[in-house]
């Protein structure tokens, strides 16, 4: 997209670390690179590394200053988005030309440059990521599963409980309410279980995607007792395939079902599925400056789309043109043709 060649990992861990390799060509233009720089700031997180071959010499890092515009750039993006680079030596020839920028600055820790790795003519550079991982096991959720089945189960439970005698042996208005109330929970605790909500989801698919799930799962235990087995290998492969192609059928019929409930729900689906995101992105004006502030890109927004959506003054002894088509004026009808006509048509539910 920007002439470059970028690869973007997201570490899906506690501190949540947005990490970029890339990789500018030394002909990628000024434009270009300004295009590169404004990508990366649009998603960039408190916490991120990027790293790979800049191309980008002579730049003093120590005092932060560039005798080109190219460097320059580069500087300016890591003071608007207060961002570290840590290399200082030459890393090919005479050049400082890989870089590592971090934020925050502790992100890494103990990097070293040492010979280049195999046949590259680059300096190798090596460090430590300064993270700490601590597995958060997640609470579960659970809930009821309200299904006819069930719900049958807890009339005929609480239809076999003598309410009668509850109510005789106790003598106070709060001592017959409290032995209600736990003769109750007692019945939905037997007829209506507690049940993990991912459990609950699982039990949504229908009876064919249920079996080949168990199929799934006990060719799998199968294959832990026996990994050598090719045979088992190729049934779990097979199976596999085909669980996933009715997984993906009923979930296209679930949307179909969903849409085809009108505009609402349509609307509903979209927010649900994409997830959308009404941050503005990183905007870059006509005089070239990257703006990041959210009141200065609303600003910016203002101000262009005010030259397009002015008021305009029309002429006021302005005539519209006289239009020469032909129009149908022979056409006879009655009222109960026109209700004939309306009451033949489909039935169509919007």
């Amino acid at each position: 997209m920007y002439i470059c060649e970028i690869i973007h990992i997201k570490l899906l861990i506690q501190r949540g670390i947005e990490i970029f390799c890339i990789y500018r060509p030394p002909k990628c233009s000024y434009d270009e690179t300004k295009k590169l720089l404004k990508y990366i700031s649009s998603i960039l997180n408190p916490n991120v590394l990027i790293y790979g071959d800049f191309n980008i010499p002579k730049i003093n890092w120590d005092s932060m200053d560039s005798d080109n515009e190219l460097g320059q750039l580069l500087i300016d993006f890591c003071s608007q988005n207060e961002i570290h680079q840590h290399i200082k030596e030459n890393t090919r020839d005479s050049s400082i030309l890989d870089l590592v920028f971090t934020k925050p600055k502790n992100l890494i820790e103990n990097y070293n440059i040492s010979a280049p790795f195999s046949t590259s003519d680059h300096n190798m550079i090596s460090f430590i990521l300064n993270i700490k991982f601590h597995r958060e096991l997640k609470s579960k959720k659970y809930t009821r599963s309200f299904s006819h089945k069930n719900t049958e189960n807890l009339k005929k439970y609480t239809s076999s409980i003598n309410w009668k005698y509850i109510l005789e042996t106790k003598f106070t208005t709060n001592d017959k309410y409290n032995n209600i109330t736990q003769n109750l929970v007692s019945a939905l605790n037997y007829a209506i279980p507690l049940q993990t909500l991912n459990l609950i989801i699982r039990n949504s698919y229908p009876k064919k995607i249920k079996i080949l799930q168990a199929r799934k799962l006990a060719i799998h235990q199968s294959l832990r007792k026996n990994p050598i087995n090719n045979n088992l290998k190729l049934q779990y492969r097979f199976i596999s395939k085909e669980l996933k192609k009715n997984i993906k059928s009923y979930n296209e019929e679930k949307i179909s079902q969903t849409i085809n409930k009108g505009g609402n729900a349509i609307h509903k689906f979209i927010r649900q599925k994409f997830k959308l995101n009404n941050k503005i992105p990183n905007l870059i004006s006509e005089d070239n400056k990257i703006h990041m502030n959210i009141k200065d890109k609303c600003k910016l927004l203002a101000n262009t789309f005010s030259k397009y959506f002015q008021l305009k003054e029309f002429d006021k002894n302005f005539t519209p043109r006289q239009t020469t088509r032909e129009r149908l004026e022979d056409i006879e009808f009655d009222i109960l043709t026109v209700e004939n006509i309306l009451e033949n048509l489909p039935n169509k539910k919007l």
